[in-house]
C-alpha cells in the first residue's frame, strides 16, 4: 500500500514532514507561500504535526487504538502497533509465506487503523475536532466492515498461494504451481452462502470480538460494527 511504503520512508505528505517538503524541496516559500502547511496540529496548535501525533495522539486516535487493541485480544491475536517507530518491526513480524489466516485479518486490522486516520486527515483543516473525530469512526466502521466481508477471499488466497506438509520429515511445499494458480476459481465473497470453513473461521476470529452474528442457518453474517467508540 502506498501509505505504508510512504511512512516507512518518512515521505506520507502529512504535518510537518509535507512542510519540510514544500519549503526545501520544492520551494514553495517563494511563489505560493499561502499554501505551505503549518508545521503543527490543526486541532492542537502548539503540538507539531508529526506522524506519531497524527496517528497515535490527536483527538479520538487514543480511544481508537484502545478499541482495536481489545478487538485483537479478544480474538487472541498477538500483533499489535504502539507507535510509528515500531511499523517496519511489525511488518517484519506480519511477513507471512504462509497465509496463515490469523496473521492477515492481524495485520489488516492495524492497517486499515492506519488508513482511517490518513484519509480522514486529507480535508483534517477545513474540519472542526469533533467533525474530524466523526470522521474517522465512520471510515473506520467502513473498513472494519469491509474486511469481515473478505474473509472468505482471505480463505480462497491462503488456499490458493498456501503450503502443505510431504513426506514424513514435515517438509513445506507449496499446494499449487504459479500455473495451477492461474487456472483457479478467483476469490469468492459469497456472503449470503458461506461454507462451512468460512463459519468456522468467522467463529476463531471476529465472533470473539463481538461485532458479528451468525445466522442460524450459518450460511450467512451480520455485522454491528462499530463498537465501544466515545462520541
Amino acid at each position: 500500500m502506498d501509505m505504508i511504503l510512504k511512512l516507512l520512508h518518512d515521505s506520507l505528505y502529512m504535518g510537518a514532514i509535507a512542510r519540510h517538503y514544500q519549503i526545501h524541496v520544492k520551494h514553495m516559500h517563494k511563489y505560493w507561500p499561502h499554501l505551505i502547511i503549518s508545521q503543527h496540529c490543526y486541532h492542537c496548535p502548539h503540538t507539531v504535526s508529526t506522524y506519531q501525533h497524527e496517528f497515535f495522539e490527536c483527538g479520538i486516535m487514543p480511544q481508537v487504538w484502545l478499541m482495536i487493541n481489545q478487538m485483537l485480544d479478544d480474538a487472541g491475536l498477538p500483533s499489535k502497533l504502539t507507535s510509528i517507530a515500531g511499523l517496519p518491526e511489525f511488518l517484519y513480524e506480519a511477513h507471512n509465506p504462509q497465509f496463515n489466516l490469523r496473521k492477515i485479518v492481524n495485520t489488516n486490522l492495524i492497517i486499515i487503523t492506519l488508513k482511517a486516520a490518513w484519509d480522514a486527515y486529507q480535508d483534517k483543516q477545513n474540519m472542526t475536532a469533533h467533525k474530524y473525530s466523526r470522521d474517522i469512526r465512520r471510515r473506520l466502521a467502513m473498513y472494519i466492515t469491509n474486511e469481515i466481508k473478505l474473509l472468505p477471499c482471505h480463505i480462497d488466497n491462503a488456499y490458493k498461494h498456501g503450503y502443505h506438509t510431504i513426506g514424513g520429515n514435515n517438509r513445506l511445499r507449496k499446494r499449487h504451481t504459479e500455473r495451477e494458480k492461474m487456472l483457479l476459481n478467483k476469490p469468492s465473497l459469497r456472503s449470503r452462502s458461506l461454507t462451512d470453513n468460512d463459519i468456522e473461521a468467522y467463529e476463531d476470529i471476529w465472533l470473539p470480538m463481538g461485532i458479528i452474528t451468525i445466522a442460524v442457518d450459518r450460511k450467512s453474517i451480520s455485522v454491528k460494527v462499530i463498537p465501544k467508540l466515545p462520541p
